[in-house]
């Protein structure tokens, strides 16, 4: 058996010990109060269990004291900062009303602290230092009502429509997309190296679901003007029926209209003026 010291033998670690069982099972925060001498003369090292439990199981220990003598004390003392949540009174203190009181206040209840005087406090509150004033939603933060990711506060164009792209203000980006698709002579058939760029402006019409866009087919001067008048119009409705058949864009959002020979962008006397001319344009429009 282990030799017997002077008075009885104090396995206070050992003790402190068989509490990791306990600890295992517990969530959140947990408080441990330990009525002790500190005396401790058989077993490992209390304080050594202590930070071990403190910091393994998210735990506070509160100690009340009964040390006597100065390594009772230092012991304790050990103990106590094993974690900065750690509160030590003396077993005096407990037969005080008010310092008892005070003891179990703090360690049973929490100080609610609203910092930023939201309304939400600081334990829940997922956006700390809301401008005074500012009006938040249950965990808060400041409310966008929009959902465009600008608080109401800074929202200077307020109620954007879902999905429309905004600048740090909550205001939609100006709109300057367009699209050119050129096309063979006397053909209307957009062409596969096209499908690209009519993917992004789908792609951009789906993220602005506020715009619309206007599809403009041209012809060259060659052929009767009445025939041009045609096919531009063809060429416009093909490019249009790709956005709403393969890209999947409302057709209310497009309209299609063909303007001939009428509107020329380069010299149809040359080759390349001509091939220039044969054109669907799109420009996008709120």
């Amino acid at each position: 058996s282990a030799p017997r010291m002077y008075g009885y033998r104090t396995p206070l670690a050992n003790g402190l010990n068989q509490l990791e069982p306990v600890l295992q099972g517990l969530p959140g925060d947990t408080a441990v109060i330990l009525f002790t001498d500190g005396g401790a003369n058989l077993g490992g090292n209390p304080a050594t269990v202590v930070n071990q439990l403190s910091t393994e199981y998210n735990t506070c220990f509160h100690i009340v004291s009964y040390a006597q003598t100065a390594e009772e004390k230092q012991t304790i003392n050990a103990m106590a900062q094993a974690k900065d949540c750690t509160i030590l009174v003396s077993g005096a203190d407990m037969q005080d009303r008010a310092k008892m009181q005070g003891f179990v206040n703090r360690v049973f209840y929490a100080t609610a602290v609203d910092s930023d005087g939201d309304g939400v406090f600081d334990e829940y509150d997922e956006c700390p230092g809301t401008p005074a004033g500012v009006q938040v939603d249950d965990v808060g933060c400041p409310v966008d009502s929009d959902g465009d990711g600008v608080p109401d506060y800074l929202d200077e164009c307020p109620g954007t429509a879902a999905g429309v792209e905004v600048d740090d203000v909550g205001c939609p980006f100006p709109v300057s997309k367009s699209i050119k698709v050129l096309f063979d002579f006397d053909k209307a058939v957009v062409k596969d190296k096209y499908h690209g760029e009519l993917r992004k402006i789908a792609d951009y019409l789906e993220r602005n679901p506020e715009t619309d866009m206007v599809v403009e087919g041209h012809t060259d001067s060659i052929g009767p003007a009445e025939y041009n008048m045609r096919l531009s119009q063809k060429r416009a409705a093909n490019v249009k029926a790709y956005l709403v058949d393969r890209l999947g864009i409302d057709a209310d959002r497009l309209m299609a209209k063909g303007f001939g020979e009428t509107r020329p962008v380069a010299d149809n006397s040359t080759k390349e003026g001509r091939h220039q001319n044969r054109r669907v344009v799109g420009v996008v429009t709120k």
